[in-house]
């Protein structure tokens, strides 16, 4: 990836990409793996352009096989990208314990690069509901994920909620909307 990362990822909006500066970390989810063979999945740290002085921790999901990747800034910064929830859509599993452990695994590289994390609020067989919490004891820049000791939380630490539409094992749709909107 460092060899012949795409250049496009140098003129994105709002960060550069300094390959000596990046602290490159190959991600390893096999889970992860399974459902998208040609990805690789890197940690990077990328600078902000307006505040050169600030870097934040965002993961790459490189495509290979076209030389192209998504770009998954913190969960802070701008949630998630439509291109990140069109390769999740109609994705389908064998069961509903192997579609568990990919949500989990898929949320684990999201709260990557943030002080957020997904708290599952319920679940059904053709939804399920997570809370996107901050959590303050965090320490994300450094470190991509580290298990929080903190469980609890008030209303005032949610800052989003995240739904997964479901039908048969496989996912619809993957919803973002504000705490205080309701899913329609």
């Amino acid at each position: 990836m460092q060899k012949k990362y795409p250049e496009n990822i140098v003129n994105n909006e709002d960060y550069i990409f300094y390959k000596d500066k990046s602290n490159f970390e190959k991600l390893v989810h096999p889970t992860i793996k399974q459902y998208f063979p040609n990805y690789e999945l890197y940690a990077v740290d990328m600078t902000f352009k307006l505040r050169p002085d600030w870097k934040c921790r965002c993961v790459i999901f490189f495509d290979s096989t076209k030389n192209d990747f998504i770009l998954q800034e913190p969960l802070s910064m701008n949630g998630i990208g439509n291109r990140l929830t069109s390769i999740l859509k109609n994705l389908t599993f064998m069961d509903t314990s192997s579609l568990y452990n990919f949500i989990d695994s898929f949320h684990q590289i999201r709260q990557i690069g943030s002080q957020y994390k997904f708290i599952k609020r319920s679940t059904t067989d053709s939804l399920l509901a997570y809370y996107v919490v901050r959590f303050e004891d965090q320490d994300y820049i450094t470190r991509p994920y580290k298990e929080t000791v903190q469980t609890k939380f008030d209303k005032s630490q949610i800052m989003g909620n995240f739904y997964i539409k479901l039908e048969n094992n496989k996912i619809k749709d993957y919803i973002e909307i504000s705490p205080n909107q309701s899913l329609k």
